[in-house]
This record gives structure tokens, C-alpha cells and sequence, in this order.
């Protein structure tokens, strides 16, 4: 049960998200609709290893191409999965999408036609 709740607030949290950027920051990516991507090899073994501390396995690095928007914001000012208020998360979202970083979570959003140019590790 406590999974799904957390999955619930999750997908709470990712509707607030698109809701404030389709009305207040239009021209950066959905989160629904980009790659995750990290600028630096450093920065993506980071998240490597924050996504293999939830058991979730990473199968490769890869090099990518995109004709799309790029944005990069601080993944640490997302709105909380906890119970704070609506109007709370929607100013957490609109915190996030300003783009300001405070260096403890980066993630960049990579939208568009995205193409592997190359295999950097593979892991399988």
C-alpha cells in the first residue's frame, strides 16, 4: 500500500509539473515528453548510482544528438511527495522550472528527435 502511495504522489507531483510549465514556461520540454540526459560522464555515473541505490538497473551510457529544447534544473526543487499544499508544490514547480540550481540534484530534459550517436559503457 505504501508503494502505491508514493507512486500516487509521484504522478501528483508530475501533473502540477506539465500543468505550471504548459502555462507559465511553454517553450521548455515536458517532462513527460524528454530523455533525461547529463551533460557530463561525471554527472551521469551520479545518477547511475542514485538509480542503482533504488534497484533500478542501468544498462547503458550513450552519447546523444537532439534537434529539440534542452533544459537543465535542479531536481532537488521539485515539489515534495509529501503533504504539503497545492499551492506549495505549484510554487515548488515554479521554482524548478526558473531554471535556478542549487547544485545538489541537476537533471537535464532533452526533448525533440533524439538520436545514439555513440555507446560509451554498456552494462548488460
Amino acid at each position: 500500500m505504501l508503494y502505491y502511495v508514493f507512486n500516487q504522489s509521484r504522478a501528483v507531483r508530475e501533473t502540477i509539473c506539465e500543468l505550471v510549465r504548459q502555462k507559465e514556461f511553454r517553450e521548455k520540454p515536458s517532462r513527460l515528453q524528454c530523455l533525461y540526459v547529463c551533460k557530463t560522464l561525471e554527472a551521469a555515473l551520479k545518477w547511475k548510482e542514485n538509480f542503482e541505490s533504488f534497484d533500478r538497473k542501468v544498462l547503458q551510457l550513450v552519447s546523444l544528438s537532439s534537434d529539440g529544447e534542452v533544459f537543465t534544473g535542479d531536481a532537488a526543487l521539485l515539489p515534495g511527495v509529501n503533504g504539503d499544499s497545492f499551492d506549495r508544490k505549484i510554487q515548488q514547480a515554479r521554482d524548478y522550472w526558473s531554471g535556478r540550481l542549487t547544485g545538489r540534484l541537476e537533471e537535464t530534459l532533452l526533448g525533440g528527435r533524439i538520436r545514439v550517436e555513440r555507446i560509451l559503457e554498456d552494462y548488460q
